[in-house]
């Protein structure tokens, strides 16, 4: 019989031996890791064979695995422990080796080379719903990242003469669940400019708004029929603002958004790394 280990979900293989003894089988058992994914085969001349390993990682599990009439068989063993009875019973000979079952453990069932086991099932509403709100959070981080390009962009742009034409101060309220009232203020600031032999008119005063606290403040920096300079796209003047730049609030918004982001792409990519760790590497065919 010849004893193999592979680890490291199939980059490395070895060769333990092809004279095999009990007491190499429960060394090699012994000597390995089983905290990181490892399988260990034995197989006869005839080509017959019998795979035990996984890890103890609770993601992964452990498996015996052998061919039975061309279809692999496997079930879960509880423990390291009769993973190495199982390589014992097998090298002893004859089929006893298969009575070394607990009687807690499942039926044998047919699973394909190369494939992993089903996992728990996402409730499909739940499934839904994080998808929904995935693609809510993407989209905010697009926009802000649209508004965060301009601001930056708008540092270059060239200016134009205008003039305040509407500068006024609007009041906005807000009800929650318990009935209570939230008043905002909001500077309405418009302004008319030139470029070229064209007028236009906006209302933006930096790339991520003005805050109400800071509404006041707006009015009086911007009243109305004040000359101001006008930062505009070269490649579309109706594309304007007052200051140039990224106010902080927007900077923050960015990172808080794309924080988010990072984290659930990094938790999905976590998530296929458990389901290939879970793949059982394919036994090489000799």
């Amino acid at each position: 019989m010849r004893l193999e280990v592979i680890s490291d979900y199939g980059a490395t293989t070895t060769e333990i031996s092809d004279r095999v003894t009990p007491e190499l089988i429960k060394e090699t058992m012994a000597s390995l890791d089983w905290q990181q994914f490892h399988q260990v085969q034995l197989s006869k001349p005839n080509g017959e064979w019998l795979e035990v390993g996984g890890s103890l990682n609770p993601d992964e599990g452990l498996a015996v695995t052998w061919d039975e009439a061309g279809e692999l068989e496997v079930i879960a063993p509880a423990s390291v422990t009769e993973m190495t009875s199982f390589l014992l019973a097998f090298l002893s000979g004859g089929d006893d080796w298969k009575a070394v079952r607990r009687r807690n453990v499942a039926t044998p069932r047919t699973l394909d080379l190369g494939t992993s086991p089903p996992g728990p099932k996402i409730p499909l509403l739940i499934g839904f719903g994080f998808a929904v709100f995935g693609l809510k959070l993407l989209a905010g981080a697009l926009l802000l990242a649209q508004q965060t390009y301009f601001g930056l962009a708008s540092y270059y742009w060239p200016t134009a003469q205008g003039a305040i034409t509407r500068s006024e101060l609007v009041e906005a309220s807000d009800t929650d669940e318990d009935g209570n009232e939230t008043i905002t203020h909001v500077a309405e600031i418009e302004y008319r400019y030139r470029v070229g032999y064209r007028d236009f008119r906006a209302k933006r005063i930096s790339f991520g708004g003005v805050s109400s606290n800071s509404a006041h403040a707006t009015m009086t920096k911007y009243p109305l029929g004040r000359s101001v300079s006008v930062h505009h796209d070269p490649t579309n003047p109706e594309r304007a603002v007052l200051e140039s730049g990224i106010s902080i609030g927007l900077l923050v918004a960015d990172l808080f958004l794309w924080g988010w982001i990072w984290y659930f792409v990094s938790e999905w990519v976590r998530g296929l790394g458990r389901w290939t760790r879970k793949t059982w590497v394919p036994r090489p065919t000799s």
